[in-house]
């Protein structure tokens, strides 16, 4: 039986080799990593347990038995999730994948999305406030109270923007006193820039707009954003370039809900699993991210089967 994404007709090209990566950066793009990662604490909590009280169940069964899931989303991020400009409704490939999601686990259930900032979603999956968040990056910090998809939901290549007048030539340049990076606070880039370019000075900012900003005034010398921001950019015609023709490194990004619920976890890990294998995915992502990605001329990859890496641009 064919699942609510629209089966991939023909092969899925060979998936694209890894390059470019920072050793430094840490991240395992691996889908066990994440797993292994969620998995290792100090001691397992009662399936359902947390601040809101004593043992509930599964998220899983909850679904099922009230019909409706409530998830932590920002919509800020076009075309990965944002508001329709015309029907102010989410949409955007993890909409849609989610939106899928819960219509195979049972066509009645309703999604309610409750709009936060990016830096609230894991403090609101911790605090039970949400049952569960949109895909981000699987830090280990973060799985340390939390636990993610082992199997992904995408995969985002990641690049370094600096100004379009900018002197520096490769990521070489940036790893030195007084290179001064803008980032989004709480985020994987914030993270790896601390460990990749330790000689560097990290600013932290609120929202990507400011930390773009200092990159296009040149308060800042250098930015790392995720393909879609970096596209949003662009195309918005923020004064800024790639730096190179490669990604800085690739992220994976998981969905992410409390620690303990096995079942739920279990079974977020097949569908996702057979979504990739028959192609829905790579479809998704196709509609939503790729035709930009090649205007752009910034290459992008899709989650394949057996969570391999699909080159679409």
């Amino acid at each position: 039986m064919e699942n609510a994404l629209q089966k991939v007709d023909g092969e899925q090209p060979a998936g694209m080799q890894r390059r470019s990566l920072l050793k430094a950066c840490g991240l395992g793009i691996g889908a066990g990593a994440a797993l292994l990662a969620g998995c290792t604490k100090r001691e397992t909590p009662a399936v359902g347990a947390g601040p809101a009280g004593a043992a509930a169940g599964s998220l899983l069964d909850k679904w099922l038995k009230t019909k409706k899931a409530v998830l932590g989303f920002e919509f800020g991020s076009p075309p990965m999730q944002f508001r329709d400009s015309t029907t102010k409704q989410p949409t955007g490939y993890t909409v849609e994948l989610v939106k899928a999601m819960f219509h195979d686990l049972s066509p009645d259930i309703t999604v309610e999305f409750v709009e936060m900032p990016f830096g609230q979603l894991v403090a609101a999956v911790q605090s039970r406030k949400v049952d569960m968040i949109e895909p981000i990056t699987n830090l280990p910090s973060r799985a340390l109270n939390g636990w993610f998809t082992a199997f992904p939901a995408a995969y985002h290549s990641v690049f370094c923007l600096v100004n379009k007048d900018s002197k520096l030539k490769s990521a070489d340049d940036l790893n030195k006193l007084g290179v001064k990076f803008a980032l989004l606070q709480g985020t994987s880039q914030e993270a790896v820039a601390k460990v990749t370019f330790p000689n560097a000075q990290i600013l932290a900012f609120p929202g990507v707009p400011e930390a773009l900003n200092e990159v296009g005034s040149g308060r800042a010398d250098a930015t790392i954003q995720s393909l879609y921001t970096a596209i949003n950019a662009i195309r918005n015609g923020q004064p800024l370039k790639v730096l190179g023709s490669d990604p800085l490194y690739v992220d994976s990004a998981s969905f992410y809900i409390p620690e303990g619920d096995i079942r739920t976890l279990t079974w977020m890990n097949n569908w996702l699993s057979y979504s990739a294998a028959h192609g829905s995915m790579q479809t998704l992502w196709e509609k939503w991210v790729v035709n930009d990605a090649k205007k752009y001329n910034l290459p992008s990859v899709a989650v394949g089967a057996g969570g391999g890496l699909i080159k679409t641009s």
